[in-house]
């Protein structure tokens, strides 16, 4: 007589799974007369065991049947997930290059940019200069013509006030 346990450990499944195969017909009507119990421990008879086995050793063969079915199933998922792996990968790639090309053309017009903004900074520099440079013709032009201005009324004054001053000690 051996335990749940012990049959469980030697077909190699739990002693769950053997309660539930054991609790459902018609194994569980087959069972009754080879089982006892020991205490609180079910107890099962070599040809309980045999039974329980058979049950296991059936699901297996139908495993293995259904896993040669499967298996060309799953031989037939995996190339075509092979074939959908090839192809993101070729359109991956693809991606990838187009990325390259757009972020050297970016690079080309960034580096285009800069070169315009270093021109537009030099004009403009050049632009500030030759207006302070023709501010400061304007100015010196202007104050020359105010100190002329200012050189002739003076001069003129003068000789006016010096003829007038010659005029006025002869009489």
């Amino acid at each position: 007589m051996k335990t749940i346990a012990q049959i469980a450990e030697e077909i190699g499944v739990s002693k769950q799974a053997i309660h539930q195969k054991i609790k459902k017909e018609p194994l569980s009507t087959d069972l009754r007369p080879f089982t006892s119990i020991d205490g609180n421990t079910l107890m099962i008879d070599v040809h309980g065991e045999e039974l329980i086995r058979s049950v296991y050793s059936k699901e297996r063969l139908f495993l293995i049947s259904s896993t040669s079915s499967t298996n060309n199933i799953k031989d037939k998922l995996i190339e075509t997930l092979q074939q959908q792996i090839d192809t993101l990968t070729d359109q991956n790639t693809e991606l990838l290059k187009q990325l390259d090309s757009e972020r050297e053309h970016s690079r080309q017009q960034s580096d285009r940019i800069s070169d315009l903004a270093e021109k537009l900074a030099e004009l403009t520099r050049n632009s500030q200069l030759l207006l302070k440079q023709e501010q400061d013709k304007n100015i010196r032009m202007l104050s020359d013509e105010s100190t002329t201005e200012n050189l002739e009324n003076d001069t003129g004054e003068n000789k006016k006030s010096f003829w007038d001053f010659w005029k006025k000690n002869k009489k």
